[in-house]
């Protein structure tokens, strides 16, 4: 019910409770209200939610103003609503008058979570558990707690301290129904303001009086001033003062400082006079003497705000603009970051869900909600895409209610006009009749930036939104100017300094900056130097492909992750040698990452691209190919890798000979691929002339040399010729050996596969004493988690295995799915195979649950990420074959067998890999006996260990 305004004394009260709630809460707090009322209590809550000003102020003056309490229905839905922290806000004004807040607020919690009550005094054990509504026991329980919690309040809060709003000058506010967010930056400017006595809230200490809201522009620093002084407003009885600094022109005339001076010193007089002194005739210093005086005799606090105060303010600094009596508290809105001895708060961009409450619904008269998840989807990245910046949401709603979604979307992406511009022109006038134009409130603050600051945002223009590392600032400027690393070192820092203090940039991290996607997204279609745009291009270029080289070695993605990011960004538009460079680094960071669909991607573009650039014949050309060849390899398209080898292995021994050093590798990858399905004399056949080429061109205890003998050997023991296979691989680690030392890693890998072939001899005792000195080794040398040490420990494991040490071999297994799963995510490929080889160890222990644990969480990564017809997805549904019919569960292996086997049977076996094969061979037995529960016809798991 809305009541009417009436005469209250101050003992006295006409309602016990205000009720502070969302409407669409209604019918979860209905069954609590009702017994409330059956005890007695009077409860004045308002049915209609709207959120303008008068509104708010008029439940505040008719209702709260005469309730002894207020209950706060604080759902997750409560905080978004303005008019319930607003009503919140001057509860807590007048309760805290008297003391303890809680005193008289009183929160109901109805989630299961309390991240979304932001007031930290209200996050105690004071707020109440909201009663299940359908319970009448629990629900009368919790009204009689309300009730005695309470009942010793006497007075209603209007007594305690007036709820009006004071006087603004130079002009009452009504601030933003389209304020939305900023929540937690409120409390903090009140807690600061106050800070003596709002300690308890807050935390804050120092001296109070005196904040900053620091930030970029149009990011809403003076809305959230003037939602301050309008929800807090009855902490200032002595009234707000909106003092303009005109810090910077936005599209405007810029002052300078003799002209801002004077502007200050007219909008004091204009003070003055409306507060009825009479300052005809006096100077600047007198003026303030009187406005001192005046407030000196109210003795009340008011609050003094300095709007918009300027990154270059002039030799007179801050001090002459602040409040003229310490009963004043000044908030300073700025975009400076020059007064850091100053309390300040940095304001952030809106976070997600803010931002698509602003550009969906939040109070707009003609709200356009999202139609459905894909128009959502839209919205939501219409947000991501305008960094969740306050203004530039603001702008573009107008437009996307007369376009829609997706069509504002696909504008975001053309480069020929911005239609931010576009939507600066229409619409109704935004908060505080701030300029419309983005891209004017950025080039104000744009335009005091020196060539330095200037190339920054240049530079993260070509960049990505993402944090930029300061060593790849430097290297740029170093390539784009030839200096050396001092100078580059120096001019980077002053240039970061200068961003930073304009707020133009944010450090998010130690030795990054950040800088908006807006400001990036204004030097795009108003950069006027094109020539040095381009330059910085390429040295950002030059910069990147020096560093990106590092990504071969996994255990380094880490400290790269930042620099691959903006590589990735770099490498959207391929024009020239030098980004096609990069986009082969990018692709082969996501191959080592086992990304091999991503990477594939990107090595098909770098092969499209250098054919266009270069040549279909061009050497850079047809190394693309090749890597693209080994990406489709990855993936278990082996007819598609050899395809593409096969033309490489021509065009090569077309162009530059049959012995030609790029030649031979490309008949060393396409002997793999063979190998790979299956074809072991194909594959031994080119191995043959790769090495007995590369003996007699280069010697035989060349490197390259002994890599192709050391390829050869796999193959002979493929083929079962166990003698010839260790012959060479003793050859190859006694070359090695001697050449490169016993622990160099060539010698190691020689003793890891001289160890497989011992194992597949019998010789054990023999596979193990290597693969002990191989594990140790690597351990030592290049630390127990390399990923060289986590395959010699899953080679020994296999060892052990084999020699019936289960314990021993689950032991090291775990230890490597462990380090595998820590260091290369959940479904890395060596995670997945890891995984396969605990299972199978599990599964000879008699751990069939374990074993079918693991194997089904791998089948599904490798459908997914490898797709069904994928070797290695094959062999982990025959090993989940085989733990199912252990387990005697016929229907599910009958069900993986069709889902994921059965379309073996149909294929040429040319199409196979080895491993598939194998098992298309077991299915046909299986299938020739009629029965999949005959235990003889399976011969064991295909364990695939590492390699």
């Amino acid at each position: 019910m809305n009541e009417s305004a009436v005469s209250l004394s101050p003992a006295s009260a006409e309602f016990d409770y205000f009720l502070s709630y969302r409407r669409s809460d209604t019918p979860r707090i209905q069954p609590l209200l009702d017994a409330l009322t059956k005890l007695g209590l009077r409860v004045w809550r308002d049915t209609a939610e709207i959120e303008d000003f008068s509104s708010i102020q008029r439940a505040i003056d008719h209702g709260l103003a005469r309730s002894k309490t207020m209950l706060v229905w604080y759902s997750a839905a409560y905080p978004k609503s303005r008019a319930c922290q607003w009503e919140l806000t001057a509860a807590y004004i007048a309760a805290q008058a008297e003391g303890d807040p809680r005193r008289r607020i009183l929160v109901i919690n109805p989630e299961a979570a309390s991240s979304h009550i932001h007031l930290p005094e209200l996050l105690d054990q004071q707020y109440l558990l909201a009663p299940a509504a359908d319970d009448p026991a629990t629900v009368t329980a919790a009204a009689r707690r309300i009730s005695e919690a309470l009942a010793a309040v006497n007075g209603p809060l209007g007594a305690i301290r007036a709820l009006q709003m004071p006087r603004w000058l130079p002009a009452p506010a009504t601030g933003s129904s389209r304020f939305v967010g900023r929540l937690a930056e409120m409390w903090r400017i009140h807690g600061q303001l106050l800070a003596g006595e709002a300690a308890m809230l807050t935390g804050s200490g120092g001296k109070p009086g005196l904040v900053q809201v620091r930030g970029s522009g149009g990011i809403g620093k003076s809305l959230l001033a003037e939602e301050y002084a309008l929800r807090f407003g009855a902490a200032y009885p002595g009234g707000v003062f909106w003092l303009r600094a005109f810090g910077h022109a936005d599209g405007g005339v810029e002052l300078n400082p003799e002209q801002r001076a004077a502007s200050r010193d007219t909008q004091l007089r204009d003070f003055a006079q409306y507060l009825g002194l009479d300052v005809r005739g006096l100077e600047a210093a007198a003026v303030n003497g009187r406005l001192h005086a005046f407030f000196a005799e109210q003795g009340q606090p008011f609050l003094w705000v300095v709007d918009d105060f300027p990154s270059t303010p002039g030799p007179e600094g801050l001090k002459p603009w602040l409040a003229p009596h310490a009963l004043g508290r000044s908030l300073v809105t700025t975009r400076a970051r020059r007064l850091d001895a100053v309390a300040h708060i940095e304001l952030p961009q809106l976070d997600a869900d803010e931002a698509f409450d602003l550009l969906t619904r939040a109070g707009q008269a003609e709200a356009l909600p999202p139609n459905g998840p894909e128009e959502e989807a839209a919205a939501r990245e219409i947000c991501r895409q305008l960094g969740y910046h306050a203004l530039a949401i603001d702008v573009a709603a107008g437009l996307v209610r007369r376009r829609g979604y997706q069509p504002f979307l696909d504008g975001l992406g053309r480069t020929e006009k911005d239609i931010l511009d576009l939507a600066a022109e229409l619409g109704e006038d935004l908060p505080n009749g701030h300029q419309r134009n983005i891209a004017a409130t950025f080039l104000s603050s744009i335009e005091l930036l020196d060539a330095a600051g200037l190339d920054i945002l240049r530079l993260a223009a070509q960049l990505a939104a993402a944090p930029i590392p300061r060593q790849l600032l430097a290297d740029c400027f170093a390539a784009a100017d030839g200096l050396d690393q001092g100078e580059a070192d120096d001019r980077t820092d002053l240039a970061i300094d200068q961003v930073l203090k304009h707020s133009l940039a944010e450090e998010t991290a130690p030795g990054t900056v950040t800088i908006h996607t807006l400001i990036a997204r204004t030097l795009r279609f108003r950069e006027s130097d094109k020539a040095r745009v381009s330059a910085l291009r390429h040295a950002a270029n030059v910069a990147l492909n020096e560093k990106l080289p590092a990504v071969a070695d996994i255990r380094r993605h880490g400290e790269l992750e930042q620099w691959v990011v903006h590589a990735r960004s770099m490498t959207a538009v391929v024009d020239d040698e030098q980004t096609a460079i990069l986009l082969g680094w990018v692709a082969r960071h996501d191959l080592e990452r086992a990304d091999f669909r991503v990477a594939g991607d990107g090595f098909g573009r770098q092969f499209e691209e250098r054919r266009r650039l270069l040549g279909a014949e061009h050497p850079a050309t047809l190394t693309s190919m090749n890597n693209l060849a080994s990406t489709l390899w990855a993936q278990g398209d082996l007819a598609g890798a050899r395809e593409l080898e096969e033309k490489v292995r021509d065009a090569r021994s077309r162009l530059l000979g049959a012995e030609h050093p790029d030649t031979l590798t490309s008949m060393n990858n396409l002997a793999s691929t063979l190998w790979a399905q299956g074809d072991l004399a194909g594959a031994r056949e080119l191995e043959e002339k790769v090495r007995d080429a590369r003996s007699r061109l280069l010697g035989a205890e060349h490197p390259d040399t002994l890599t192709s003998m050391n390829n050869l050997a796999g193959t002979l023991r493929a083929q079962g010729d166990l003698a010839g296979a260790r012959e060479l691989e003793e050859k190859v680690r006694d070359a090695r050996s001697r050449l490169l030392g016993a622990e160099h890693p060539d010698t190691l890998t020689s003793m890891n596969n001289l160890a497989g072939t011992l194992r597949a001899q019998g010789d054990l005792a023999g596979a193990r004493e290597l693969e002990e000195k191989v594990r140790d080794a690597r351990s030592r040398l290049l630390g127990a988690e390399h990923p060289a040490t986590l395959t010699s420990m899953g080679n020994l494991a296999s060892t052990l295995w084999a020699q019936g040490d289960l314990t021993g071999a689950r032991e090291l297994q775990e230890m490597v799915l462990d380090a595998h799963h820590r260091l290369l995510g959940v479904e890395h490929p060596d995670t997945l195979t890891s995984m396969n080889n605990l299972a199978s160890t599990l599964r000879a222990q008699g751990d069939l649950a374990g074993a079918r644990e693991l194997q089904e969480r791998g089948l599904e990564a490798r459908r997914r990420l490898l797709g069904a017809e994928h070797p290695e997805t094959s062999i982990i549904a025959w090993n989940y074959l085989l733990s199912l019919h252990q387990s005697a569960s016929t229907e599910a292996c009958l069900d993986i067998f069709r889902r994921d086997l059965a379309w073996l049977l149909s294929c040429d076996e040319e199409t196979l890999g080895a491993d598939q094969r194998s098992i298309a061979g077991k299915l046909r037995e299986m299938q020739a006996s009629g029965d999949l529960g005959d235990d003889a016809s399976l011969d064991g798991p295909i364990d695939k260990m590492d390699a």
